[in-house]
């Protein structure tokens, strides 16, 4: 059972391991399938069931929120830039080879 420096087989170490393991997804599978979808079903739904004008302020409010929110993360992260024709990229005259295809270039 015990090695000789006091520590357990490491069989024995894996089964505790799976045994744990088991019980905690057997405890997180039955709080996912029976609270958690009261919650959103039968609580949140009567929420907003009995409170329409709050739920429909809300909802009102957090749309331009969001979109504003968008814009400022593009604006910070640049991904409001687009290629020019500066950026393009040109095939060198002569040998060129033509693509089979449309091809373009990202800014980056």
């Amino acid at each position: 059972m015990f090695d000789e420096d006091g520590s357990l087989d490491p069989l024995l170490k894996f089964l505790l391991y799976a045994v744990i393991a088991l019980a905690v997804g057997k405890m997180l599978w039955e709080w996912l399938t029976e609270d958690v979808g009261r919650w959103i079903t039968v609580d949140l739904w009567g929420l907003i069931a009995d409170h329409p004008w709050w739920t429909g302020l809300f909802v009102v409010g957090g749309l331009p929120m969001l979109l504003l929110l968008g814009r400022i993360l593009s604006f910070l992260f640049g991904a409001n830039t687009y290629a020019n024709a500066d950026d393009t990229f040109a095939a060198p005259f002569g040998d060129a080879i033509e693509a089979d295809a449309l091809t373009f270039k990202m800014v980056g």
